[in-house]
């Protein structure tokens, strides 16, 4: 999934993936099969992502790399950069680290998000604000403020 989609999730991710796809063959083309991906590839980064790993345990195939890395030799030294310029998408809403809680709120929600990226002064993502109501007045009661 990570290879072929470009999705970074764990192995359960891909088991729940494997057996949704068996389902869907058994009912056929008009009907829709959802399948939750509910983990992150993060706890794998030092084998699924590792070439060494990943040839020390026998899922690497040389011949089948070696007909992809032709298949993609078109795309030699094409950036992402390059791509998103493609797509012309619009910029991403962020919030900068010096406004207030209230302003990264009111941002969410009037973009119906329930997390924002907050960058510093370059633009760099520092990390990522999550507004929970509950945990919002969870805190409120727990430190009384």
């Amino acid at each position: 999934m990570i290879k072929e989609e470009g999705l970074l999730c764990g192995g359960s991710s891909g088991s729940a993936t494997f057996v949704a796809l068996q389902i869907a063959k058994e009912l056929g083309p008009e009907k829709r099969v959802v399948v939750l991906l509910a983990d992150s590839v993060r706890n794998y980064m030092s084998k699924f992502l590792s070439v060494d790993w990943m040839k020390e345990n026998g899922f690497w195939d040389e011949v089948e790399q070696k007909k992809e890395e032709e298949e993609n030799a078109h795309l030699k030294g094409v950036t992402v950069e390059h791509l998103l310029k493609e797509l012309n998408l619009p910029g991403a809403v962020v919030t900068p680290l010096n406004k207030t809680y209230k302003e990264a709120i009111e941002t969410m929600q009037t973009n119906g998000f329930d997390c924002l990226p907050i960058v510093n002064e370059k633009g760099l993502t520092f990390f990522f604000f999550f507004f929970f109501f509950f945990f919002f007045f969870f805190f409120l009661f727990i430190f009384d403020f």
